[in-house]
């Protein structure tokens, strides 16, 4: 049962950086990717809510720019 915990948890962890480098990545998904992460750290989830923190430095220092909303809905 330790395992399936265990592994359960690397798991999300595993999503939740996927989720980070898709935002990062400023691809069409980096928007999606961005309103599930938010999503997840505003339900409380730690991992995702330091990444949240580290995508919004990277956006205000002009080290990351995400494309416009608007683009999403053409898609």
């Amino acid at each position: 049962m330790e395992g399936t915990k265990k592994t359960g948890v690397e798991t999300g962890k595993a999503f939740i950086d996927g989720l980070y480098q898709t935002v990062v990545g400023a691809g069409e998904k980096s928007l999606q990717a961005l309103e599930e992460l938010s999503g997840i750290a505003f339900g409380g989830h730690e991992q995702a809510r330091r990444l949240i923190n580290q995508i919004d430095g990277k956006v205000s220092a002009g080290e990351l720019v995400l494309p416009k909303a608007d683009k999403l809905d053409q898609s």
